[in-house]
């Protein structure tokens, strides 16, 4: 490209940095307008032909682990709850004998 005359007879040189970002702005507006891209229609699309058919497995599996930890979890709890029960009543039968 040529650079713009100027008073005085001399020639302005085109600033590389304003051609590079006119010339990407240009390219992205053209793979815009190319794709034709809708983000609703990506929305309201079924992914699901598209996923594994072993994922809900898989989450389900993980569901269960999680569960089953839970489940330990509140058995230990209900443990510790009864031995500290049963260490309240005997102090309270010590304290009632003296």
């Amino acid at each position: 490209m040529a650079g713009s005359a100027q008073a005085g007879g001399q020639v302005a040189q085109p600033n590389i940095n304003v051609l590079a970002s006119q010339g990407v702005q240009g390219a992205g507006l053209g793979t815009v307008a190319g794709m034709q891209y809708q983000p609703q229609t990506l929305a309201q699309t079924n992914l699901a032909p598209y996923q594994d058919p072993y994922t809900q497995q898989v989450i389900e599996a993980q569901q269960a682990d999680v569960l089953r930890g839970a489940q330990m979890g509140l058995q230990n709890l209900a443990g510790q709850a009864q031995q500290a029960k049963a260490l309240v009543d005997q102090d309270m039968v010590l304290q009632s004998q003296n």
